[in-house]
């Protein structure tokens, strides 16, 4: 049976197997970022049967509960994490900047700085992407039902003037 780790430090999880050694999985870029964007797009489709069917895929998902807690809330709060991880990393790392002398070090640093914030950006996409996704599939939603509420107080309005 598998088990996740989380490792703040690399933000990344790491997936230990019993079969397999372990498999390190960047969070936000593949498995998070892709899927999230093609919901969000589908929302976006102005067609109302595509965004009632991913709202109520959405709100499944939302649905789900590990200890109580939402697995999309979940997901959304643990790309915050990383992302918060990532920018304490980026101020660590301004500070330990090598002296301009070295040009090698001075490269070096500028590689793992632009690395830093590379994955800074992409958790911060991953989350907003998240917490887009989770308020437009509650908005929606909760227009479906003041829609069949209207149409309802509409239906018993016309039945009483015809009375």
């Amino acid at each position: 049976m598998p088990f996740l780790l989380f490792c703040f430090k690399e933000s990344k999880v790491v997936i230990f197997h019993p079969k397999k050694k372990k498999m390190n999985l960047q969070i936000g870029e593949l498995y998070i970022i892709i899927p999230s964007f093609i919901v969000f797009l589908l929302f976006l489709i102005p067609v109302p049967g595509v965004s009632n069917i991913v709202t109520k895929v959405v709100l499944a998902l939302e649905s789900l509960r590990v200890s109580g807690v939402s697995v999309l809330l979940i997901a959304t709060g643990t790309t915050f994490a990383f992302f918060l991880n990532q920018w304490l990393e980026i101020q660590k790392r301004e500070g330990s900047r090598p002296k301009p002398t070295d040009l090698d070090l001075m490269l070096q640093w500028q590689g793992k700085k632009w690395k830093s914030e590379r994955d800074l950006y992409i958790h911060a996409i991953a989350f907003i992407l998240l917490a887009a996704i989770t308020k437009l599939a509650r908005l929606n939603e909760q227009q479906r039902k003041l829609k069949t509420q209207l149409a309802v107080a509409g239906n018993t309005l016309n039945a009483k003037k015809s009375n």
